[in-house]
C-alpha cells in the first residue's frame, strides 16, 4: 500500500513587500529625528534670509566708436551715429580697461566719497585693530587719506565688473551692491569719469 505524507512548503527568503502600517510605525519610532531635522532646517532658512543681504547690480552702458576715443551715453537724447562699420577689437578692449583703471576709480571714490561708504571701508584685520590702539604719535608715519582712497578703490574694483557686448561697440559698466540706488549712483558716476579722462588725456595730448 502507498504511504502519502503531507509537506508543507518551506518559507523562502522572498521580501513581501512593506505595509503602510509598517511604515507608520517607522516613522512614529523616528519622530523625535525627522521633527528636529525639519527644524534645523527651519532655522537655517530664517537665518539666511535675515542675515544675507541680496546684492543688487546696475548697469551703465556706453557707446564707443573704435576709429576715435569718442564716446556718447545712451541715456542722452542727442547720439551721434558710428560713421565706421568696422570693428576694432583691440581700441574696444583699451576703452574697456581705461574704465576700470586707478585713474578713473580715483576719480570716481573722490566723487562718490567712497571713503566715507561703510560698503567701502575694508574690515581692519588683527594688525589693523592694533595699529588703532596705539597713540597717534606712536602710529606709523603714512598718509592716511591716500591708503583709504585705494583701499576704497580696491573694494569698488571687486564690486565692479566691466564687459563689452558680444561683437558691438557697446560696453556695460556693471556694480553690484546692497543698496540699488546707490549701485546706480556709482555706475553712472563710473562713466562720468570716463568721459572726463578722456577729455583730460586729449588735453594733455593738445
Amino acid at each position: 500500500a502507498a504511504y502519502y505524507e503531507s509537506v508543507t512548503p518551506a518559507k523562502t527568503g522572498a521580501w513581501d513587500g512593506i505595509t503602510v502600517s509598517e511604515i507608520v510605525r517607522i516613522l512614529r519610532r523616528r519622530l523625535g529625528v525627522v521633527g528636529t531635522t525639519v527644524a534645523v532646517l527651519v532655522v537655517a532658512a530664517i537665518l539666511v534670509v535675515v542675515l544675507v543681504r541680496p546684492t543688487y547690480t546696475a548697469t551703465s552702458t556706453v557707446l564707443i566708436d573704435p576709429r576715435r576715443p569718442n564716446v556718447v551715453n545712451l541715456d542722452s537724447k542727442n547720439q551721434p551715429s558710428i560713421q565706421s562699420p568696422q570693428t576694432d577689437d583691440a581700441a574696444i578692449e583699451s576703452q574697456v580697461l581705461l574704465v576700470q583703471s586707478i585713474a578713473v576709480l580715483r576719480r570716481v571714490v573722490a566723487t562718490m566719497k567712497l571713503t566715507e561708504d561703510p560698503e567701502f571701508i575694508p574690515k581692519p584685520g588683527i594688525l589693523g585693530i592694533f595699529r588703532g590702539l596705539l597713540p597717534a604719535a606712536e602710529r606709523p608715519e603714512r598718509d592716511a587719506q591716500e591708503v583709504k582712497t585705494m583701499s576704497a578703490v580696491a573694494m569698488l574694483q571687486n564690486k565692479l565688473k566691466v564687459a563689452r557686448q558680444k561683437n558691438t561697440f557697446l560696453v556695460d559698466i556693471n556694480v553690484g551692491l546692497h543698496d540699488p540706488l546707490r549701485a546706480a549712483e556709482i555706475s553712472n558716476a563710473i562713466a562720468n569719469a570716463y568721459f572726463e579722462e578722456l577729455i583730460r588725456s586729449k588735453s594733455d595730448a593738445n
